[in-house]
């Protein structure tokens, strides 16, 4: 059975929990009209305000369906996220770190399974 995407907590206007599911991630690629691995590369550099409230609205889809983009930013404007920088720096931060959490590296071989394409193990 798979294991369930993680999430990250952070304090917003609430407690609210950032989660990229695979639907999070669709979402998400339908709102900036990118694919996931240019998203991932605006998350490594430097992350345009627009953005920023477009990864974190995909990311809390799952916490509150109910939240649309603009709420996302009145939330992020209710912040005074603009002359915070460290509370910029912390979703930031918080967003990347959910994103990863969404793409798990693979779980290294224990030995058991067959090499591919032998069926065997040697």
């Amino acid at each position: 059975m798979p294991t369930p995407i993680k999430s990250v907590s952070i304090m917003l206007d609430r407690q609210r929990h950032i989660r990229f599911s695979y639907n999070a991630l669709c979402l998400l690629e339908d709102t900036l009209d990118l694919p996931i691995a240019d998203i991932g590369n605006i998350l490594a550099g430097s992350v345009k305000f627009g953005s920023l409230r477009a990864i974190l609205y995909a990311g809390l889809s799952d916490d509150d369906p109910r939240l649309n983009v603009q709420e996302v930013g009145a939330i992020l404007e209710d912040l005074n996220v603009l002359s915070m920088p460290k509370k910029l720096e912390e979703i930031t931060a918080a967003v990347a770190k959910a994103f990863e959490l969404a793409f798990p590296a693979p779980k290294k071989a224990t030995g058991t399974e067959p090499e591919p394409g032998t069926g065997t193990n040697t």
